[in-house]
């Protein structure tokens, strides 16, 4: 049986702003990314996932402090009154000038948007990362029951009660 994590730390990101003509091959050029991960070139894509709200968002990072599963995450993200962030919030935030380098702090995911690309996997889902102070797009499978330890150390929400 699961145990409930504490509540995660959340620090609020002000000012993200989704143009109104926005695609998703749009918002990745705007990250202007030193490199995206080979798959998530080809993945994440007008295909495979929609921009489906633009204007101005409310959005937030968590911070668990233990290790936490996907399926604790969204529970404890829900009781706060929170909904998970969707792919086009985190390609607003690679692509914010004061927010586009906190990947090189830490990996971001958007728990949100999940697709789907080989019938035999988890869902796949986006996250923003560095490695070797190259800030990166990728992707990452979503398991239910997977602790995120040390794969993710923060994920993106939305307040659409804001």
């Amino acid at each position: 049986m699961l145990t409930s994590p504490t509540q995660p730390v959340i620090t609020e990101l002000p000012g993200i702003v989704i143009p109104e003509d926005a695609t998703i091959a749009s918002l990745r050029r705007a990250g202007m990314y030193d490199r995206l991960k080979a798959d998530a070139w080809e993945e994440i894509n007008d295909e495979n996932f929609a921009v489906t709200v633009t204007g101005p968002r409310s959005l937030s990072l968590a911070e668990f402090t233990e290790s936490v599963t996907t399926r604790q995450v969204e529970e404890v993200i829900e009781k706060m009154g929170y909904k998970l962030a969707l792919v086009e919030d985190l390609l607003a935030v690679g692509a914010h000038p004061e927010y586009r380098n906190l990947q090189l702090e830490f990996f971001i995911t958007a728990l949100g948007s999940r697709s789907s690309y080989y019938d035999d996997n988890p869902p796949f889902v986006p996250l923003l990362f560095s490695l070797e102070e190259e800030r990166l797009l990728g992707e990452t499978s979503a398991f239910d029951t997977e602790e995120w330890d040390d794969i993710v150390d923060r994920f993106l929400l939305v307040d659409e009660n804001a």
